[in-house]
């Protein structure tokens, strides 16, 4: 999380979990999802044995929504939400939000959005980026992915 006022990082505000996923290929294709794949696994270096101890994708939901919900402010509702911030949020991060906040309750079925961020203000920061590396190759790629662009500002991986 970022201090909104002084645009500094809040100490011990970052929330991590593995969630469990759905590791029989037929039931995840089932459930709409892809199958867990092998190059996945070896690129997080996880396994599925690993995988399998982590917690329920419910468990997690709720224990994540606590921790946004210690930042919000005193406004009625969700206008008092964070702002939602981030890379390609609004095609990819934002829709899984929204579904889970669907199917576990965080949804206002009168404004058909999600109640726990801002219901307005979202920023993707990746929009911003294309409109100012439109025609530069960053590190030798037409690729605007958040590695490259990092790399390519000089920036060190978080994790």
């Amino acid at each position: 999380m970022i201090e909104p006022r002084k645009l500094t990082l809040i100490e011990n505000s970052l929330f991590s979990s593995e969630v469990r996923p759905i590791l029989d290929d037929a039931a995840a294709i089932a459930a709409g999802l892809g199958p867990v794949e092998d190059e996945a696994l070896l690129k997080t270096h996880k396994t599925r044995e690993a995988l399998a101890k982590a917690p329920e994708l419910k468990d997690v939901w709720t224990s994540w929504v606590e921790n946004i919900s210690k930042y919000r402010i005193n406004r009625g509702g969700a206008w008092g939400g964070p702002i939602r911030c981030g890379f390609n949020i609004n095609n990819f991060d934002n829709p899984i939000v929204d579904r889970y906040a669907q199917q576990f309750g965080q949804w206002d079925k009168e404004w058909g959005n999600q109640t726990i961020f801002q219901p307005v203000v979202s920023n993707d920061l990746l929009p911003e980026f294309w409109k100012v590396t439109e025609n530069i190759k960053i590190n030798n790629t037409h690729s605007i992915s958040l590695d490259n662009l990092r790399a390519w500002l000089g920036m060190s991986a978080w994790y």
